[in-house]
C-alpha cells in the first residue's frame, strides 16, 4: 500500500468515527437536553393523567386536579402502575391516540416507595407535551409540566455538538500531550548520542551527583 492510499484510508477512518460519534451522541445529549422542557407545574397548559383500568388503559386530560383526583372509591381504575403490569402499561400506552394524530403517547415509571410512584407522561412528536406527577393508588400530585415546541430539536442539536465536540476536544489535546511526552522521553538518549563522547561523559556525571 502506498503512503498516498494509507493516508487516504485514515482519512476515511476519521471520518467514518467522527459521523459515528456524532450519531451515537444523541441519547446522551437529549438526557442532558431534558430540563430545558421541564416547568413548574402550570395548570393552565394542556394535561393528561393515565387511567389505569383492569382491561385498558385511558388518557384522560384535565383543566382541574380536582376533575380526576382523588378517584371516588367505587371507581374501577387506579393511578400507580402495579410492578408486574409495568410492560403491559407501556404497551397499551404506546397504543393510545393522540389528539393530533402526529403524536405518541409515553410513560417512565420510577417508584418512590411501596405506594407512591413518579410517572412522567406525555406526548411526543414534533414536540413534547406532559406531565410528571406523583401517583398513589387513589390520587395524583401534579409536580411538573413539560412542554417542548419544535423548536426542542434545535436545542437537543445544540447540546448534540456541544458534547461531541468538548469530547474530541478533549481527545485531541490528550493525543497532543502523550505524542510530547514520547517524543520527550525517546529524544533524550539521541540528543546526548549526538554530542561528543566528553559531553556524554559530563551529562552523565551530572545525572549521577
Amino acid at each position: 500500500m502506498s503512503g498516498h492510499q494509507a493516508h487516504a484510508m485514515k482519512k476515511a477512518v476519521l471520518i467514518v468515527t467522527l459521523v459515528a460519534s456524532f450519531i451515537a451522541m444523541f441519547p446522551i445529549s437529549a438526557h442532558f437536553a431534558d430540563p430545558f422542557f421541564t416547568y413548574p407545574f402550570h395548570k393552565d397548559w394542556y394535561h393528561a393523567v393515565l387511567l389505569i383500568w383492569p382491561d385498558h388503559v385511558e388518557a384522560r386530560s384535565f383543566n382541574d386536579v380536582a376533575e380526576v383526583s382523588p378517584r371516588s372509591k367505587d371507581a374501577p381504575y387506579t393511578f400507580s402502575v402495579a410492578p408486574d403490569r409495568e410492560a403491559w402499561v407501556k404497551e397499551q400506552v404506546r397504543r393510545l391516540p393522540s389528539p393530533n394524530g402526529s403524536a405518541s403517547w409515553t410513560i417512565h415509571v420510577k417508584q418512590l416507595g411501596v405506594s407512591r410512584q413518579e410517572i412522567r407522561f406525555e406526548l411526543m412528536g414534533d414536540g413534547i407535551s406532559g406531565l410528571i406527577y406523583e401517583a398513589r393508588p387513589d390520587e395524583i400530585i401534579p409536580l411538573r409540566s413539560r412542554l417542548g415546541g419544535p423548536a426542542g430539536a434545535f436545542v437537543i442539536l445544540t447540546t448534540n455538538l456541544v458534547l461531541w465536540g468538548g469530547g474530541w476536544l478533549l481527545v485531541w489535546f490528550g493525543s497532543r500531550i502523550i505524542r510530547k511526552h514520547r517524543t520527550a522521553v525517546s529524544g533524550f538518549p539521541c540528543v546526548a548520542a549526538e554530542k561528543s563522547p566528553q559531553h556524554s561523559l559530563i551529562l552523565a556525571g551530572s545525572l549521577l551527583s
